[in-house]
C-alpha cells in the first residue's frame, strides 16, 4: 500500500527483500493491485517466478525500441561474421577491415542495449530487486525517493545498506507473526530481542 501511495505522489520507489521469492511476491501483488504501474524486476531471469518474467528488466528491454535497433546491429554482425568465414587466409586486408567493422558494431550494440536498459529503468516508477541486487550494475547511479525493504527482520543489516543508501527515506516492513526476527547474538537474545 505504501508503495502505491508514494507512486501516486510521483515518487520513484526501490522495493527490496532478502530473497528472490519475496521480491517476486511483492511484484505480483503490486501488479495485481495496479495493472498500469510501471514496475521493473531486476534479477537473473532463471531465478524469477514465471508470473513476473514479463516485468523483468530483460523482457522490458526486448520490447523497447532501442533494443530493436540493437537487434539490427546483431543481424549485421552475423552477416559480417559469415562474410569473414568465407574469406581465404591470404585476404588479410579484407579480414582486418571486417574485424574492425565487427568491433565497431559490437560496441554500438552494447551501447544501444545499455541505453535501452537505462531507458526502461528511468521510466519505471517502481524497481524491485533483492537486497544484494540493489548494488547491481543496472542500478548504479540511480537514485530513488523511497526504499521499502520487506521481510526486514529476516535480512542481514549489511545487506540492507546496499538499498538504504539509494534513497533519503526508507520503510522497513515485515510481519512479526509470520517470520520472526533472526537473532544470532546471544547478548541480544538475552536482552529480549530474540
Amino acid at each position: 500500500e505504501i508503495v502505491r501511495q508514494e507512486v501516486a505522489r510521483g515518487a520513484k520507489v526501490l522495493v527490496c527483500a532478502a530473497s528472490n521469492v519475496a521480491v517476486d511476491n511483492l511484484v505480483e501483488r503490486l501488479a495485481r493491485a495496479d495493472r498500469k504501474l510501471q514496475c521493473v524486476r531486476i534479477g537473473h531471469p532463471a531465478r524469477l517466478l514465471p508470473e513476473v518474467l514479463g516485468k523483468s528488466l530483460e523482457a522490458q528491454v526486448l520490447r523497447s525500441d532501442s533494443s530493436k535497433a540493437a537487434q539490427e546491429c546483431r543481424r549485421e554482425i552475423q552477416k559480417l561474421n559469415q562474410k569473414l568465414r568465407r574469406l581465404k587466409p591470404k585476404e588479410r586486408d579484407e579480414r582486418r577491415q571486417l574485424r574492425a567493422e565487427l568491433r565497431q558494431l559490437s560496441r554500438e550494440e552494447r551501447q544501444r542495449q545499455a541505453g535501452a536498459a537505462a531507458e526502461v529503468l528511468h521510466g519505471a516508477r517502481v524497481v524491485a530487486c533483492t537486497l544484494s541486487g540493489a548494488c547491481s550494475h543496472p542500478l548504479r547511479g540511480l537514485a530513488f525517493d523511497l526504499v521499502v525493504i520487506d521481510e526486514a527482520a529476516q535480512a542481514l543489516e549489511c545487506a540492507c545498506w546496499n538499498a538504504l543508501l539509494k534513497a533519503p527515506k526508507a520503510v522497513l516492513a515485515g510481519d512479526h507473526l509470520q517470520l520472526p526476527p533472526t537473532v544470532l547474538s546471544d547478548a541480544a537474545e538475552q536482552g529480549g530481542l530474540g
